[in-house]
Order: C-alpha cells, then structure tokens, then sequence
C-alpha cells in the first residue's frame, strides 16, 4: 500500500533499514537461524483488518500506481504531487500499511507496530536480507558507499526476526530516534553498539525521506498511543511489483 507512508514512519522502521539492525553485529555470526534461536518474531498483539487498511488508506489520501516491467531503467518506485496531511494514525492501521506493500524491494514482512501510551512505540517483524541493497539504492542511497560497508560486513543471507523498542519523532525533516532496546530473534544486542550508532541511524533517515519528493514532515511524534502526523504526502505512488 503507501510505502510512502513507512517512510514517514521511518523514525521507527529505520532501525531495519539504517544499521540496517546493525549489520556489524550481524557479521560477526556464521549461522543466523543457530544463534538467534528462533524464526519468528515476537507477537505484539496487534492484529488489522481490512477496514484499518482502507481507513489507513483513506488518512494518508494517496493514490498506487504500478509501473511496467523495466519501463524505466533503474526507476522501481517513485512519487507525483503533494497534498496536505493532518491526521492520527493507530498502532492497527501503521501495522496493515506497513504490511500491503507491493514494493518489489520492500525488505520487511510480518511487521506488528504498538504504539504505547507512554510515548514508546515497539517494532517486531521479519528483515529480509536480499532485498537490502536494492532498497537502500532504490531511495537515493549510494551504490558506491553500500559497496564500501558490505566490503567490511558479511551479512548473512536469510529472514532475520527483529524486535526494536524506541521513542522519538520528527520535526520538520529532522528525525531525532532513541533506541531503547533491539533483539535479533531472542538474542539482545547491547545497547553500546545502538546508542553510538544513532547519528547514522537518524541520517539515514532523513536520506530515505528526502528521496520521497511530495514529503515534508512538521511533526511526528506519538501521543497517547497514536502517531500523529502533520505534514504533506505525495499525491501518487507508482511502483514496480
């Protein structure tokens, strides 16, 4: 569905994407499934139904649109017009976006994201590895720096289970996220290796959000236990299946 909506969101999805869930950490094991211990992410409770779907679908007031096959060289998802969005969103309707993207190099599945009332928001799903590359240089990111990092990280090749807990927001296309807690399946990852990773977490960020032409963003920011936005979304999104 509005993927450009998850870039919204990014203040809370960038932890799988920015690190991307601190590839680092994740180099440093040869067999993923053996160390995290599990292949499913934790259960948060939150379930959608159709009718969060179209409701999410109605708030963010933008159009898909799904491109030919290669009918633009290197181009498999981009963005036309803007409009003016002021609406609060729940943790069921973030949660049925989140997971209705067609998006050929959309790089989460299984997502579940609960909004709390003290402001927190909790984030679990499946990262899907193979598509990481081609998601961060299909938004802007430079192949070249991509190559760099993967030079030094061995990332291993899988669905990897995530549970991310943080607070923070966005104020006028500054993101500002505090990483409380990240688990890679059940495995904690200490909160050094997050917290002296937060520059480049909320960088990278803002460059997935500068890509999305039509968005600006004056605030985001949880309130009990609803995101609300203000700001403006693009008019249509056209992607590649």
């Amino acid at each position: 569905m509005k993927s450009c909506l998850r870039n919204v969101f990014l203040f809370i999805l960038i932890v799988g994407g920015g690190g991307i869930l601190l590839l680092g950490y994740l180099g440093l094991f040869p067999s993923v499934s053996r160390i995290l211990g599990s292949d499913k992410p934790r259960d948060l409770g939150i379930k959608y139904t159709q009718t969060n779907l179209e409701e999410g679908k109605r708030k963010t007031g933008v159009e898909i649109k799904i491109l030919p096959i290669g009918g633009i060289l290197g181009v498999t998802i981009q963005y036309l017009g803007q409009h003016k969005v002021d609406k609060q969103f729940d943790s069921e309707e973030v949660t049925a976006i989140a997971n209705n993207s067609p998006w050929k190099f959309y790089p989460f599945s299984g997502l579940q994201i609960k909004f709390n009332k003290d402001g927190n928001v909790e984030l679990t799903g499946i990262l899907l590895t193979d598509r990481i590359i081609s998601y961060i240089t299909a938004t802007g990111g430079s192949r070249f720096n991509i190559a760099g990092v993967m030079e030094k990280i061995k990332l291993p090749k899988g669905n990897i289970p995530f549970y991310i807990e943080a607070n923070g927001g966005v104020n006028n296309d500054k993101v500002n996220l505090n990483i409380q807690k990240v688990e890679l399946g059940r495995l904690p990852i200490p909160q050094s290796l997050y917290t002296s990773s937060k520059g480049y977490v909320d960088n990278f960020a803002e460059e997935r959000m500068r890509f999305v032409k039509g968005l600006s963003v004056k605030s985001v920011k949880i309130e009990n236990g609803q995101l609300n936005f203000i700001g403006t979304l693009p008019d249509f999104e056209a992607l590649e299946k």
